[in-house]
């Protein structure tokens, strides 16, 4: 049980430390793109093109969090609705052709490449 949790907080720790450095790795991106603005629109134009940009995706994020607000969520009643057998995906043997079917764009890819090909 020690060593489980001990592994649970090393990754959630590891995690935790990535997600720092992305947003370090953000902020040092926007300094980068303030710099480049500052030398060709002046120090204020620049700061009000950043946050212009940061108030929009801030917008953006909120609109999306409505909207994900707004669906119905997975109740503790759904979920514990015994499925019925027959609710199952049919099964995919490995030597039929249902099994070999290519996704729509490895098909597109294929017909292209025969396309090529035959030209």
């Amino acid at each position: 049980m020690t060593a489980a949790l001990k592994h649970q907080a090393t990754v959630y720790g590891l995690m935790t430390l990535a997600a720092l450095i992305i947003i370090f790795a953000a902020g040092y991106a926007l300094n980068a793109g303030h710099t480049m603005l500052m030398f060709s629109f002046g120090a204020v134009t620049a700061s009000l093109i950043i946050t212009r940009c940061l108030v929009a995706t801030a917008g953006v994020c909120v609109v999306a969090s409505r909207i994900f607000a707004n669906r119905p969520s997975a109740t503790a009643e759904k979920l514990s609705k015994l499925a019925s057998p027959y609710s199952a995906p049919a099964l995919r043997l490995p030597y039929s052709r249902q099994h070999r079917r290519h996704p729509p764009l490895a098909q597109f890819v294929n017909g292209g490449l025969k396309w090529i090909v035959e030209c």
